[in-house]
């Protein structure tokens, strides 16, 4: 995955658009709302919108002499929630558009891409598209972003670390009458960050609607998947219960390009294996399989050696949305298709037909 470092100075104007939407919202809110996060947590919420800038403009086309221009429109109540991620391409001053907003919706152009933007947590297994976002012909990039836990503290001015603050806050010994086992401490200080990096972001694929249709799952309103949450080595296996090879056990989906099996009555996420017929399925557990490996051969991502035990943790993905969506493991996203380099061809198309000639 090619990955790209995250600074302070990448975020400010991220930060700055949520600070001034938080403060539009509160500003025209009426009475109770179910949307009562503080500004900590607002922030947090949006903060996932910094890869529509950075993963472009700093990595896909670091070397282009163009650049793309994302949405930090702030919209009200009555507008369509429809814009792209991307809204069109510059250079020179001079703007190509992708899309143009009438009255209360977007309204892409003729002829120009439609690009999403997905952006993951380096902790989350799954990705997600709503059916009603889902189009066949629009580009989809799938992003991880991987934050530090405290990147906020990036934002705090140096008279946030002042010493005085932390004496102003230590409390008196004399509260303590035995502290054996240290349970109760001081407040400690806060350290800043010691170098400019809060982050990073990295790409994972660009597809196409169509291409993610195929090889996900579709669930309905409320529906539960079950999924792999985790591979890890076995030294043994007890009480064994099955013995038959993956591909045995497991139906192939030549469309998907994965094996697709029943797991509790309910659908599990299709699972891309390379050389199956490495793979005995050794014993059956409610949440687990234990398999054994005869030869090289590999699950999603993960490689397995030869003559290895190894333990297939699979979770249930609980559901409670009122949507239908296509669900996938992030490390399975497409399998064999990536249109990294057909989207990047096609941005340098547009760029040489339209704004290279008005440039000159």
């Amino acid at each position: 995955m090619k990955t790209i470092p995250v600074t302070k100075r990448d975020i400010l104007p991220l930060i700055y658009f949520i600070v001034s939407m938080f403060q539009q919202e509160n500003n025209h809110r009426q009475g109770t709302s179910s949307k009562s996060d503080m500004l900590g947590g607002y922030i947090d919420r949006w903060i996932n919108k910094i890869p529509e800038n950075l993963l472009f403009n700093n990595l896909l086309l670091k070397d282009k002499n163009y650049k793309v221009i994302n949405d930090y429109f702030i919209y009200g109540a009555k507008s369509d929630k429809n814009a792209p991620d991307i809204l069109g391409l510059k250079a020179n001053g001079n703007i190509l558009k992708f899309a143009e907003f009438f009255d209360n919706t977007w309204v892409p152009v003729e002829g120009m891409p439609y690009i999403e933007v997905k952006s993951f947590r380096k902790n989350q297994k799954l990705v997600s598209v709503r059916e009603t976002q889902l189009k066949d012909d629009n580009y989809y990039v799938f992003v991880e972003s991987d934050f530090k836990p405290d990147y906020l503290i990036s934002m705090f001015d140096d008279s946030f670390f002042d010493k005085g603050i932390l004496d102003s806050i230590r409390m008196s010994e004399q509260f303590i009458k035995s502290n054996n086992s240290g349970i109760i401490t001081q407040t400690q200080p806060v350290s800043p960050f010691e170098c400019g990096e809060i982050g990073s972001i990295g790409i994972i694929t660009v597809i196409k609607g169509d291409d993610f249709r195929k090889r996900t799952t579709r669930c309905v309103e409320k529906e539960n998947v079950y999924y792999v949450k985790e591979i890890t080595i076995r030294e043994r296996v007890t009480g064994s219960n099955a013995d038959k090879r993956f591909d045995e056990m497991f139906e192939y989906n030549s469309t998907k390009g994965a094996y697709e099996l029943s797991w509790n009555n309910k659908q599990l996420i299709p699972v891309v294996c390379d050389n199956p017929e490495n793979i005995r399925i050794k014993k059956i557990n409610k949440k687990s399989l234990i398999i054994e490996t005869a030869g090289p051969c590999s699950i999603y991502d993960e490689q397995l050696e030869a003559n290895r035990y190894y333990s297939i943790e699979i979770a249930e993905f609980e559901r409670s949305s009122g949507w239908i969506e296509y669900v996938g493991l992030k490390n399975q996203y497409a399998g064999d298709v990536d249109r990294t380099e057909e989207l990047l061809a096609l941005l340098d198309y547009l760029y040489t037909k339209f704004l290279k000639i008005e440039a000159n």
